[in-house]
């Protein structure tokens, strides 16, 4: 069985070709430093907001972070060669990668929970079965 990412070098690199990529390659590392620095003034941000206001930040800056995730996605892609086409200011700006993983009514415990596969905590006025189980011996 062959391997689909094997692609034969029937065409070689062009050496005008390899030195393009070359000084494209040097632009992408200074963008993705600048662009990773943005992303850390983010994440810090994302969590003065949290601790601050005890609330998630606002979908905007959730969304930026998202989009700058997906960028920076398409710089390592080129920069390793798994995309010949150079990311933007080339190409379009890519689309988020996943949607947002917050509900209205999720919070942090929750997620982590759901994780570890439990159940997340009872809702006011919510009762569990009265069957004996293990989660309910933990919580």
């Amino acid at each position: 069985m062959s391997d689909p990412y094997d692609i034969p070098d029937e065409n070689p690199l062009e050496r005008s070709d390899t030195g393009i990529r070359l000084l494209l390659t040097l632009l992408f590392f200074v963008i993705k430093e600048v662009v990773e620095t943005v992303l850390a003034v983010l994440v810090i941000f994302s969590l003065a907001v949290a601790l601050l206001t005890r609330q998630r930040p606002s979908r905007g800056v959730r969304d930026f972070s998202n989009a700058i995730s997906a960028y920076l996605y398409g710089i390592y892609r080129y920069l390793t060669y798994n995309e010949s086409r150079a990311p933007f200011p080339f190409a379009e700006l890519p689309a988020a990668i996943e949607p947002d993983g917050w509900s209205d009514d999720t919070t942090e415990s929750e997620l982590f929970r759901a994780t570890r596969g439990r159940r997340p905590p009872r809702k006011d006025g919510e009762r569990r079965s009265t069957a004996s189980n293990d989660d309910d011996a933990q919580d």
